[in-house]
This record gives structure tokens, C-alpha cells and sequence, in this order.
């Protein structure tokens, strides 16, 4: 699970900087055009590479095609469309999130204030995207598990629901505030969620690697 949670983290980062630097060439609009080919012609080969996979073992065509449609495995419900289908949106929301926030520029600031108004302005941008990223994230990952609990008990499900509704209105608040130009509140919004789970995460798995070898966790 680390292990897939750093690829894709990898895998984000690189996106980011390719459309990042697209837009700085070619800009917003086109970037975003380029992207759309590009991904569909990724996912397209990821998907012919799982098509043509054995199903007994991985090989280096699993391991490529888990690069190129990371996404959708978890509620493809048994079927290979939906996964470059659903890793195909989630590039694009990527790219789209990164022309928004890394490619706007922040704004000017008054007279006195020097750079550093707008220096904070886009460290603001950066740390939205990653809150939005990690955000959709939790989105595709929860939907997942909805899909594979579906046998579960309906209170389980109705759960999981509420979740995936609450992260999904943080994720639109967060927009609207940011389109009105409160970048900052924006932030926090998205950002306080993933940030309280993550820090108890990072607590729980410090604690194991520190006394894990002495306290049995089960």
C-alpha cells in the first residue's frame, strides 16, 4: 500500500510539472489540448497493455500499464473500460487544477508591500493544488471501497456516502472561494481535512515503527 501510494504520488508530481511546463510554452488552453491527447493516447496503450497481459503473473506490461491508468481498478466492477475511462478524467483534473493554480498569476501587490505578497500568493496556489490532489484522491479512494463493500450492511454504506458527499462539497466550497479570489480561505477549507488525517496517520505510524517490534498491534 505505501509502496502504491508513493507511485502515484510520483506519478501526480511528474504530471504537474509536464503540464506546468507546457502552459509555460505553449499556455493555459493549449496545454490543457495537448494533455487531452496525450492521456487518451496513454490510456489507450495501458489499456491494450492489460488487454494483452497474462492474468497469472506480472510482468513489465502490469507494471507499465499500472503507470499509465493508475486509476478506476477499484470500481471497474470487473471490467477493463472503466479504468482508463476513469485514469483519463482524473489526468485531466490534474492538469486542469495545475493550469488553473500554477499558471494564474497572483496578484500584484500594493504599493510598499514588495514581492512578498505575491511570493505567499503562490506558495498559497501550490498548496491548494496539493490539498485538492490529496482531496480527489480520498474521493476516488473511498468510492472504491464503496464499490467493493457493496455486499456490506447499509449503515457501512451510507457512511461512505456521507464521506465521499462531505470531501466533495470541501472540494467545491474551496473552488468557489478561490474563484472569488480568498486563495487563502480556500485553503484552508481543503486543507484542514486532509491535514488533521494525515497528521494522526503520520502520529499512528510513527508510534508502530517505534514500539512496533515490542507491542503486538493485533
Amino acid at each position: 500500500m505505501i509502496f502504491s501510494l508513493v507511485q502515484r504520488a510520483i506519478l501526480i508530481l511528474l504530471a504537474v510539472m509536464a503540464v506546468w511546463g507546457l502552459g509555460l510554452f505553449l499556455g493555459g488552453g493549449m496545454a490543457l489540448a495537448v494533455w487531452a491527447a496525450v492521456g487518451a493516447i496513454a490510456c489507450c496503450a495501458g489499456t491494450l497493455l492489460l488487454w494483452t497481459s497474462a492474468t497469472d503473473k506480472v510482468t513489465w506490461k502490469n507494471r507499465l500499464a499500472g503507470c499509465l491508468i493508475p486509476w478506476g481498478g477499484r470500481l471497474n466492477g470487473g471490467r477493463l473500460w472503466p479504468i482508463p475511462v476513469i485514469s483519463w478524467l482524473v489526468w485531466m483534473a490534474i492538469a486542469a487544477a495545475t493550469v488553473w493554480l500554477m499558471l494564474a498569476s497572483p496578484a500584484e501587490p500594493e504599493v510598499g508591500q514588495g514581492d512578498g505578497v505575491k511570493t505567499a500568493d503562490r506558495i498559497a496556489h501550490i498548496l491548494l493544488l496539493v490539498a485538492w490532489i490529496v482531496d480527489g484522491s480520498t474521493i476516488v479512494y473511498v468510492l472504491g471501497t464503496l464499490s467493493q463493500a457493496g455486499a456490506g450492511s447499509s449503515s457501512h454504506r451510507n457512511t461512505l456516502l456521507k464521506t465521499v458527499a462531505i470531501i466533495f462539497a470541501i472540494i467545491v466550497g474551496s473552488v468557489i472561494l478561490h474563484g472569488v479570489g480568498a486563495t487563502r480561505l480556500a485553503l484552508t477549507v481543503a486543507g484542514t481535512p486532509p491535514l488533521i488525517v494525515g497528521g494522526g496517520f503520520g502520529l499512528f505510524l510513527a508510534a508502530v515503527l517505534v514500539f512496533g517490534r515490542k507491542v503486538r498491534w493485533n
